[in-house]
């Protein structure tokens, strides 16, 4: 019964969630997530938005079929991760 909006659920909060890690950390998030100030941005950018989507499916389960409304957000970022990281070069420690 709630298999198809817990399924929308969880695809939209893994693109979300890839989105944020690409956009703040490129393709190095073990390296730059140690970085503090790019893991409180992380925490902020991610917590609000599990916190309110969660808080709706305990209130009213079938509120999980408005959870799609990450994806258009995911893909702006992920277009803006491919312009920001295209231009940064790694740095060896």
């Amino acid at each position: 019964m709630y298999f198809v909006p817990a399924l929308l659920l969880f695809v939209s909060i893994a693109t979300f969630t890839l989105a944020v890690t690409v956009y703040l950390t490129g393709l190095h998030p073990n390296f730059l997530l140690y970085d503090s100030k790019v893991f409180i941005r992380y925490a902020g950018a991610l917590c609000p938005v599990l916190f309110v989507l969660t808080l709706a499916a305990i209130i009213y389960p079938f509120m999980m079929i408005v959870s799609p409304i990450l994806l258009p957000f995911s893909w702006i970022l992920l277009k803006k991760s491919f312009v920001k990281w295209d231009q940064w070069t790694p740095v060896n420690v």
